[in-house]
């Protein structure tokens, strides 16, 4: 356009290319570089165990959505008992326990376990219930696949841009993905006394509430609250 037409000239067009992918953490590429060296990830070990666990933390999350409105994904629990569960397991047999492994073993366990916050086990179908509107449980079922798989759809469609183009920091993910490199990254020996530290750990923690929580809610041994003495205000 000619400077005497009295508008300015139109700015020049600037060429948008793809966005640029953010590093990920040192986690992440080791996890990236033991894909790349190490075929292993689908196996029946690993998502048998990760089942295993699932269920465990079904049952838990249940229990404590139900007192607290309160879950946890598991995702920690899951790696410290996979590992602990199979990385003896594999060295025996002659087939290592990879990190691929155990991570599938803690992303079925956590899928697992999410299931009753999913399905709404832990507040609407409980609050339809007190209300009188009982749900058969095919349809507590049905409605537990049909969330399941729109959420795996979903996340294929969100992975590339939240996770790959804009590297967005999960907290635990990343806290996973840290344990199972520190796991994995150390020697046999170490690792397995490590794992097997937590393992225990961990087992015996659980063994020890649940006995806590029958003698205070079923035998009545203990009581459900202390109130320490003085107040507020």
């Amino acid at each position: 356009m000619s400077a005497s037409s009295g508008h300015p000239a139109a700015p020049p067009e600037v060429a948008v290319g793809p966005v640029e992918p953010v590093p990920v953490t040192e986690a992440g590429l080791g996890l990236a570089a033991a894909a790349a060296s190490q075929g292993r990830e689908w196996t029946a070990r690993s998502l048998g165990m990760g089942l295993l666990i699932g269920a465990l933390l079904a049952v838990t999350n249940l229990y404590m959505g139900m007192k607290t409105g309160w879950w946890d994904s598991g995702s920690i629990t899951a790696t410290v008992l996979g590992f602990s569960g199979l990385a003896a397991y594999g060295r025996r047999r002659g087939v290592p326990y990879t990190p691929l492994e155990n991570n599938l073993t803690q992303t079925a366990a956590s899928a697992v376990g999410a299931m009753p916050a999913s399905a709404g086990l832990l507040g609407a179908l409980p609050a339809l219930a007190l209300l009188g509107t009982g749900v058969p449980g095919w349809g507590i079922a049905a409605w537990g696949l049909v969330l399941g798989v729109v959420g795996v759809l979903v996340a294929g469609l969100l992975r590339r841009r939240l996770l790959e183009q804009e590297a967005l920091p999960f907290p635990t993910g990343i806290a996973t993905a840290e344990l199972i490199s520190a796991l994995h990254a150390a020697t046999p020996t170490e690792a397995q006394g490590t794992s097997e530290g937590r393992g225990r750990t961990l087992v015996g923690a659980g063994v020890v509430a649940m006995v806590l929580t029958w003698m205070r809610d079923s035998r009545g041994w203990l009581p459900g609250m202390v109130a320490l003495p003085g107040r507020v205000g």
